[in-house]
């Protein structure tokens, strides 16, 4: 009989540690998806050590790079020009491929890192490490559907930050 409560006990504990984990990592999911801080088009905002400014945003673009040495969008690249400030005392990495984008109807679009390498000279400066009190421009590819309407871009300064949602205005494509 004792044994079978100590295995009870064993058994109930486990559950119990299996569901707390799922929360945590939900509420982790939680915090990086829902809740990032809300900004506007060429306003400052941090995440973390890293300042955000968002300048401007156009899509309808077909191609990158050059027609031997370049890459053709699925659907339509839009660009997002921006700037980042480490105001941190560290330096710190920021990582294109896990920012992402929305269009009106809450598609999310993960940003395109090999597009963004053929996008323009300025995109090699997203792909260093930023030094303390160092400023970096470079521009963000999103290869979305034609006649989708980006309004939001969500940044985040590092993987595990809620991140800062961006409003884009009505960013409609080349074709619609």
């Amino acid at each position: 009989m004792k044994l079978w409560i100590g295995w009870g006990l064993l058994l109930l504990s486990l559950l119990m540690g299996t569901a707390l984990i799922g929360l945590i990592r939900t509420g982790a999911e939680l915090l990086t998806t829902i809740h990032p801080v809300p900004a506007q088009l060429n306003e400052a905002v941090d995440d973390g050590d890293l300042r955000f400014v968002v300048r401007g945003a156009h899509c309808g673009i077909d191609q990158v790079g050059t027609a031997d040495l370049g890459q053709r969008a699925r659907g339509e690249f839009c660009f997002v020009e921006l700037s980042i400030l480490n105001s941190g005392t560290a330096a710190r990495i920021f990582d294109a491929t896990g920012q992402k984008a929305f269009d009106a109807a809450g598609a999310t679009f993960l940003a395109d890192g090999a597009a963004g390498l053929y996008a323009d000279d300025r995109n090699r400066s997203l792909l260093e490490t930023i030094e303390p009190g160092r400023r970096v421009r470079g521009t963000l590819v999103f290869d979305v559907p034609d006649a989708s309407h980006l309004d939001a871009v969500v940044l985040h300064g590092s993987a595990s930050s809620p991140g800062v949602r961006i409003a884009l205005g009505w960013v409609a494509s080349g074709n619609g």
